[in-house]
C-alpha cells in the first residue's frame, strides 16, 4: 500500500471521527432538549457526516489511482477531483472547480469508484423502497431545511 492510500485512510478515519461525534453530540442535546431546532440541527450535522465521509472516500480512490494509474477513466478521474472544464477567452481549455453535484447520484458515484479500487463491484438497487429511496428523501429533507423557501408575502 502507498503513502497516499494510507494518509487517505487515516484522513477518512479521523474526519469520521469528528464528524460521527458531532452526530452524537446533537444527539444527547436533541434527548435532552427535544425541540425543532435540535431535529434541524441532528440533520444538518448527520448530512454532513454523509457529505464528508463521500468526500474522503473520493480522495481515498483517488490515492488508489496513483498506484494504479489505470484504475479510473478520464471522465472518473475528473469527476472524482470535482473538476470540469471551461473555455479561456483565448480557447484553451481551463480546469475549474465543479461545483454542485446532486448529492445522491455523487454519492453512489463514489461507492462505485471505491469498491473499483478495492477489486469489487457496486451496483447499487435504486428501485428498492429502504435505502436509495429513503435517502432521497432525507436529502429533499436536508435541502428543504438548509436552503428555506420564504413564506409568501
Amino acid at each position: 500500500m502507498t503513502l497516499q492510500i494510507e494518509n487517505a485512510s487515516r484522513e477518512l478515519k479521523k474526519v469520521y471521527n469528528i464528524l460521527a461525534e458531532d452526530v452524537e453530540a446533537v444527539r444527547a442535546y436533541g434527548k435532552s432538549n427535544p425541540s425543532p431546532f435540535a431535529h434541524r440541527t441532528l440533520f444538518r450535522t448527520y448530512f454532513a457526516l454523509v457529505e464528508g465521509l463521500s468526500y474522503q472516500f473520493r480522495k481515498l480512490a483517488l490515492a488508489c489511482a496513483e498506484y494504479k494509474p489505470d484504475l479510473f477513466t478520464k471522465e472518473e478521474i475528473i469527476l472524482l477531483k470535482e473538476q470540469k472544464f471551461i473555455l479561456s477567452n483565448e480557447g484553451e481549455p481551463v480546469t475549474i472547480h465543479a461545483g454542485f453535484q446532486k448529492p445522491l447520484p455523487s454519492i453512489l458515484f463514489t461507492m462505485r469508484c471505491c469498491a473499483k479500487a478495492y477489486g469489487a463491484s457496486f451496483l447499487p438497487d435504486t428501485n428498492i423502497q429502504i435505502g436509495y429511496t429513503k435517502m432521497k428523501e432525507f436529502i429533499t429533507l436536508r435541502n428543504g431545511l438548509t436552503h428555506p423557501n420564504p413564506p409568501p408575502t
